[in-house]
């Protein structure tokens, strides 16, 4: 064919059986107009079926197949000239199974329990990938691939459902003072102050105490999980709150939460990035616990805050900070608590004194909390991370894989804690 010649091309499990793939590849782009549309169907080599084939020395020479992984193909279209639109899954051995198993008077049946397969296993086990490609010079601004945003509210939806139902078993309180961050160590001198469910409220008010914010503040609070904070906070000094999330579950409970405190003017919550989010008027204070480690520019992040803040106003930090270099072992444990945990990059100390030496703050609060830090056995990590592991390959569906691979990145910060290669601060720094 000429150059150009089309506008649509279509290659429906063909693309795998090419022996010089990127040369097949190069051949279909020249073809094609510049702005043609791709739709192209490769089969999968995580699926039972592949491996399978694999474990008896199946791997389909006789027809020169070769399946890849979903990334895997992602990156061989991305590097030969390809932008990516959608990917969609073709499910084809789980409909003839299912058609053999119930035929046709079952249909019905056999379409549903298809949705739910769908619906329950992750993209990456499908049987097939069909990709829908422009060339690569083409802007695509209507572009259905997961940004990091989906990525953590997938997360923290499917990691909230589980803490919910972890409270009950551990506090006997499926809401438990409505927090989703660490629950720190009680000093002995306190622990009367505090019950079996109000226990992971200590850390809120030892956030509290060092903020000194003035009677009844505006607060922002960035990564606000099901409230917590912020009813504690008002409990303790009034005031109005703002509470964002990227979570609907999490949106859901804290409205609900707030209506049932007639607290719906006072502490308001809304689904909103704490990058973007514009407050009607300047606060006295932004808090973030354990929030920041998912901001992708943190010095933009604190720009953004600072422009929210009042003369006065405080910018309030409880994190995870990495504590020096890490050699062998603990760059495996920080690359898993990165990928599970969807991380940019690891909070340093340096970063925020840096930061807020250029940007007109003092710091008046550096406190170590790492000691107060609630850590597992050795033992216990590592059984429990061979247990984790294995659940996680053998159970792939999206919300129970997601909280697995969450917990799995939580072993990983154990282990840094462990190695002494992570330190939890409290930072308290005010606007000048």
């Amino acid at each position: 064919f000429k150059d150009g010649s089309f506008h649509y091309l279509t290659c429906i499990g063909v693309l795998e059986h090419f022996t010089e793939m990127k040369e097949t590849i190069a051949e279909l782009q020249r073809i094609t107009r510049e702005d043609a549309r791709f739709c192209i169907m490769v089969p999968n080599s995580r699926t039972f079926y592949w491996q399978i084939n694999r474990l008896f020395n199946r791997d389909h020479r006789e027809c020169n197949e070769n399946a890849s992984t979903l990334n895997e193909w992602k990156e061989l279209f991305e590097a030969n000239g390809f932008r990516i639109i959608n990917i969609h899954r073709d499910e084809w051995r789980i409909r003839k199974a299912l058609f053999f198993l119930l035929l046709d008077r079952w249909q019905p049946a056999v379409r549903t329990i298809n949705a739910l397969a769908r619906r329950m296993i992750p993209l990456k086990y499908a049987h097939q990938f069909i990709f829908i490609l422009t060339k690569s010079k083409i802007e695509n601004k209507k572009s259905t691939i997961r940004n990091p945003q989906s990525e953590i509210r997938n997360l923290y939806d499917s990691l909230s459902r589980f803490v919910l139902l972890l409270n009950r078993v551990k506090y006997r309180d499926r809401y438990a003072g409505f927090t989703m961050h660490k629950a720190l160590k009680i000093p002995e001198s306190l622990r009367a102050q505090y019950s079996v469910r109000t226990a992971p409220l200590y850390l809120d008010d030892l956030i509290l105490k060092a903020a000194r914010l003035p009677a009844h503040p505006v607060i922002m609070d960035a990564g606000c999980g099901f409230g917590g904070t912020v009813f504690r906070w008002h409990q303790k000094i009034g005031g109005r709150y703002l509470g964002l999330t990227l979570s609907p579950v999490q949106l859901r409970i804290a409205r609900r939460e707030a209506r049932r405190q007639a607290l719906g003017k006072e502490c308001r919550f809304y689904l909103a990035d704490y990058d973007s989010y514009q407050p009607t008027a300047p606060l006295d204070g932004v808090v973030a616990i354990e929030a920041l480690i998912h901001s992708p520019d943190l010095p933009a992040t604190l720009r953004h805050f600072s422009r929210m803040l009042k003369p006065g106003g405080k910018i309030i930090v409880a994190d995870d900070f990495i504590a020096g270099g890490l050699e062998g072992e603990q760059k495996k444990e920080a690359e898993d608590l990165f990928r599970f945990w969807h991380l940019k990059q690891p909070l340093q100390e340096e970063s925020f004194r840096l930061f807020f030496r250029e940007n007109n703050f003092e710091l008046e609060v550096l406190e170590d909390l790492t000691d107060r830090v609630p850590l597992l056995s050795g033992f216990t990590v590592q059984w429990m991370g061979w247990i984790y592991s294995f659940l996680h390959h053998l159970l792939p569906f999206s919300g129970v894989g997601t909280v697995l691979s969450a917990q799995r990145g939580g072993l990983a910060l154990q282990r840094l804690y462990r190695q002494k290669k992570m330190r939890y601060l409290l930072m308290v720094a005010r606007k000048k």
